[in-house]
């Protein structure tokens, strides 16, 4: 199977980061990213994604734009502060071969070292893809990433 994991695109700095947009900048790196995910995985069967705004929106544009029939749902425990444990457990429940989660940093960098033990400076609107068998600690297999 394999994982999609994303950070959400840019978004300007606010006193409520619950309610933080993602710019018109932001928006046009995510779609970039839609464009070039879908060139490189054809098929994906979910999409999880923190229930803050940037990221929700993030979500949306490449459901939009890539995987129209694919379900987004919102995931609590993708918010920040998310921890790897849980979502690899709550991972490992899911039978599904194609996954992509959209969240922030710095889970998006924990995760992946957590599935690959790679250590990547993950900037807003990029994605990484990691081949596995199980969501382990040290698991998967960094395949590629892209960024905006």
């Amino acid at each position: 199977m394999h994982l999609l994991i994303m950070r959400h695109g840019k978004a300007p700095f606010s006193s409520n980061d619950y309610d933080r947009i993602l710019s018109p900048a932001g928006c046009r790196g995510v779609r970039k990213i839609a464009r070039c995910v879908r060139k490189k995985v054809a098929k994906l069967d979910r999409i999880l994604c923190s229930p803050l705004r940037r990221t929700v929106q993030t979500a949306e544009i490449i459901n939009k734009l890539s995987y129209p029939t694919v379900p987004l749902e919102l995931c609590d425990d993708l918010a920040p502060g998310a921890s790897c444990e849980v979502i690899a457990e709550k991972l490992n429940t899911i039978q599904e071969d194609g996954l992509m989660l959209v969240s922030h940093q710095p889970f998006v960098g924990k995760m992946t070292h957590y599935l690959t033990g790679e250590l990547l400076s993950i900037r807003e609107a990029t994605v990484a893809c990691i081949k596995l068998k199980n969501f382990g600690l040290y698991s998967g297999e960094l395949r590629w990433v892209v960024e905006s």
